[in-house]
Order: C-alpha cells, then structure tokens, then sequence
C-alpha cells in the first residue's frame, strides 16, 4: 500500500503536530479531542489542536485519569539507586525531564504536578509518558497508534484503523499518509472479446464493434 511522509514544524511539538495531520488525514480530529471534551470543537487547526492537547494531558494526569501510566513510571523510578535513576532519565526522557527531575519528588503527586507543567510548556519534547496515554487515548476510539523509527517497509500491511508516525534516529516526528484508495486493474478479456467501453464488460469482437467506432468517435470529438 502507498503511503508519504507528510514533515512538520520541529518545534518541540512535532509530536502534536504529526497526530493532528493523521487525525485530519483519518477525518477524526475533532472525534478524538471530543471524547475527552464535550464541549470543544475544533476550529483552529493545527495550533488549537496542539495547545488543547497539551492542555487535555494535564487534565488526565492531573486528575489520575492516565490509565496509572505516570503511577507506574513513578514507582520505577522510585525503586532505582541513584546512579541508575541518572542514567535512566539521561537516555530515556528528553532534556526538559532530566533538567526538572535531577532528583526524584518524594510523593507521587508532586511528581504528577510538575510532570504536568512540563507537558504545558509548547517547547518540550514528549516522553514516553505523553506518548503513552496518547495511545490510550486513541484506543478509545478504536484506533491504534504505532510509531516507525525508519520507514515502512514496502511490504508492510497497514490498518485500516491504524494510525501511523515515523520518529526517524528519536529526533523528530512526522506523520505516515496512507492511500487507502485500491488500483483499480485493468480487466482483460478472452480472445475474440473486447471490452465494452460502456459497460466495461467483456463481449464478442462482433458486437462491440459498431459502438466501439462510435464510442472512438466520440471521445476523438474536440
């Protein structure tokens, strides 16, 4: 199936940026950001859906509604001896995480809330936190998101529901446009048969042959 690499602004929220162009490509933007907002609609495009993103993150973490991803993030990180917890934050989160995080809050909560201001803060790249509940997030419609680290192979069978990025070397985010439209193929007929141009059935040489000269006629006509 084919597909294209649609790039986005590297802004620090290429993440958002990356959903928001599948979520627009899938025409379910506004469906996705619902469910977690009644009331929102979306109007702004990219931008709105980056700001409200962030926004609808903190809601969830801040209200423990994540599915217990930041809870369990937490409690491992907890159990980790000084030095591993400084080695697991310097190559697993981004640079505003380890800059925020250089010691380990000593209650949950205060992990949550200022994990949560992080994520406001449009510059910061996500975790696999964020990144994480996005997923959740999107399971509850019925999608499922996977993220590539190079491109698909040519072969690879994409899902109808599936929604696709691409996080090349774990810099940058862009987004996978899959074509869904199916190559129509071209019909043969048997020998002695022509296809009826009209009907694009396959008939007898003989009695195509009076509307085959009308029909080249016609389409020749200026």
């Amino acid at each position: 199936m084919k597909y294209k690499i649609e790039d986005v602004m590297g802004d620090g929220s290429c993440f958002f940026r990356s959903l928001y162009v599948v979520l627009k490509h899938k025409k379910i933007a506004s469906r996705f950001i619902k469910q977690f907002a009644n009331d929102f609609k979306l109007k702004g495009g990219e931008e709105e859906f980056v700001e409200t993103m962030r926004k609808l993150l903190v809601n969830l973490i801040i209200q423990k509604k994540d599915w217990d991803i930041v809870h369990n993030v937490y409690q491992n990180l907890k159990l980790l001896k000084r030095t591993d917890y400084i080695t697991i934050i310097q190559t697993s989160f981004p640079t505003w995480f380890v800059s925020s995080f250089s010691y380990l809050p000593k209650t949950e909560w205060d992990f949550r809330k200022k994990f949560a201001q992080g994520v406001l803060v449009k510059s910061h790249w996500v975790s696999e936190i964020e990144v994480a509940i996005v997923a959740k997030m999107i399971s509850e419609l019925k999608y499922n998101l996977q993220i590539f680290n190079k491109l698909p192979r040519k072969d690879f069978v994409f899902e109808p529901r599936g929604l696709y990025l691409l996080n090349r070397n774990e810099v940058h985010y862009n987004a996978i446009i899959v074509d869904n439209t199916k190559e129509k193929k071209e019909k043969k007929c048997n020998e002695g048969q022509i296809l009826n141009p009209k009907t694009r059935r396959c008939v007898s040489q003989t009695s195509c042959k009076g509307y085959e000269v009308y029909y080249n006629i016609m389409m020749s006509k200026p």
